[in-house]
């Protein structure tokens, strides 16, 4: 072991607790109120030591009812310059419903604030990237699509 001449606090500190967490017996590990009844041979009573081990991120694919309403929230603060933050936006989704006054989105469809701010850090970054460009589809609602078939027919006719 490697001794410095000058030890920080901050040094110290965690020596004196690994010291202490090398020094708790497998029994205390397993619930046993005593290490003295446990058999430390056992491959179960040996305690690993180390950094604890990050927990696996589950990927979760989300709905395509879930992807087109987040992209045209999006869109929507795009144009306006009037953003919606991830927590409206996950609080909309569990809330809102249709006009036959279903939930649109079933609980399995539900984001949270986090993913939801990163899906739309995402689109950003594709916005600005040029790799992301909206389509006529996807920003006009009925009535503006009607207007512009009519511009479109007009214009055929000059």
């Amino acid at each position: 072991m490697v001794k410095l001449a000058k030890e920080s606090g901050y040094d110290e500190i965690k020596r004196k607790w690994t010291e202490a967490c090398n020094c708790v017996g497998g029994g205390y590990v397993r619930g046993q109120t005593s290490a003295s009844t446990s058999n430390d041979q056992s491959p179960t009573s040996r305690v690993e030591h180390g950094l604890a081990f990050r927990r696996t991120r589950k990927s979760v694919a989300f709905s395509e009812k879930a992807k087109s309403y987040l992209l045209d929230m999006f869109w929507m603060g795009e144009e306006t310059g009037k953003k919606a933050t991830a927590s409206d936006v996950a609080f909309q989704m569990n809330t809102l419903r249709d006009e036959t006054g279903q939930k649109m989105f079933i609980k399995i469809d539900w984001l949270t604030e986090q993913q939801i701010a990163r899906y739309f850090s995402r689109l950003s970054a594709l916005i600005k990237s040029g790799r992301l460009l909206r389509t006529c589809s996807v920003s006009m609602n009925e009535d503006e699509e009607a207007d512009a078939d009519d511009l479109a027919v007009e214009a055929e006719t000059i």
